[in-house]
């Protein structure tokens, strides 16, 4: 024995045995009682819904935090973070719009646990009255679209009003409501969902947690013409005799569906009966359906001479 005292290496060993005996014993018999600090906690509301059946709503952001230390055993303490315990304020008796200065209150999740301290014991409240209104839907565009490509009318929209709902003073700044359709490079009809934006009268966002929106996202369609340049073509009841020139200028611009375009050449004059007589002679194009012509033209003057 008194050679394995005065051995190194079993003295290190023996140390060592000692501290994890030591530490055993300490942490799994004993189980002292510690304090421990738990980091950025997020307060949240309770019986918010029980004051908007009165008629109530808190109209300011709460983003509070809080930072505690709590005392309890060990063992206890082992796995806590700041998802184990519950920071809330009570909103129960808030049945009238004003501020109010609530506590803070905390919820741990074991009987053992005590809260020692907290850093933010009280929070400022902001509590109005509860309302609804509908507001009309605008929309705006965005990008641009595709060579010779334009919109045709106004975009259908799903709804025309959307109805939102939060604080009063919140809801009498808001004017309408709008919607973005982006166009970048379309050649077809375009349709989709657009998210709402809240205006007010100066066109600026108005953005607040405090503000439900029912129906947040918007349907919309928009049909995209498209547009070409052709010549006309004169259509004679005698063609096998006679021949029309169009007099002045012979070339329309057209638009409507790209399906409906692209297989358009020309467009034909209403048919021209002249008999067995040459002459000018008025008459009206004969569109397609669905094709429309941009310039101002009523009519068109041919020019009818024997072959």
């Amino acid at each position: 024995m008194k050679k394995l005292m005065q051995n190194d290496i079993f003295l290190r060993i023996f140390s060592l045995a000692l501290a994890i005996f030591c530490w055993i014993y300490i942490v799994f018999i004993t189980n002292p009682e510690i304090e421990i600090k738990i980091n950025n906690i997020s307060v949240s509301l309770a019986n918010h819904q029980a004051i908007k059946n009165e008629g109530y709503i808190v109209s300011n952001e709460i983003n509070t935090t809080v930072n505690i230390k709590i005392k309890g055993t060990r063992r206890m303490l082992a796995d806590l973070d700041e998802k184990s315990i519950i920071a809330y304020v009570d909103l129960t008796d808030c049945t009238d719009a004003k501020t109010y200065d609530l506590p803070i209150n905390i919820k741990l999740p074991y009987d053992g646990i005590s809260l020692v301290s907290s850093d933010v014991t009280k929070i400022s409240v902001d509590v109005d009255k509860y309302s609804t209104k509908d507001i009309p839907i605008s929309y705006t565009y965005s990008g641009s679209l595709s060579p010779h490509y334009s919109i045709n009318g106004e975009p259908q929209l799903a709804n025309k009003t959307v109805t939102i709902s939060g604080p009063e003073p919140i809801l009498s700044t808001i004017e309408k409501a709008s919607i973005t359709i982006n166009l970048d490079n379309a050649s077809d009809d375009i349709s989709g969902f657009a998210p709402i934006t809240l205006l007010n009268s100066n066109n600026s966002q108005v953005t607040s947690s405090t503000i439900d929106v029912k129906n947040d996202k918007i349907s919309y369609k928009c049909t995209i013409y498209l547009e070409k340049v052709v010549p006309i073509e004169p259509t004679l009841s005698n063609a096998t005799k006679f021949e029309g020139k169009i007099q002045g200028n012979n070339y329309v611009t057209i638009e409507g569906p790209a399906s409906k375009i692209n297989v358009i050449t020309s467009i034909p004059t209403k048919t021209i009966y002249m008999g067995d007589t040459e002459g000018l002679y008025v008459t009206n194009l004969n569109l397609p359906e669905g094709i429309i012509v941009k310039e101002d033209i009523q009519t068109v003057s041919v020019q009818v001479t024997k072959k």
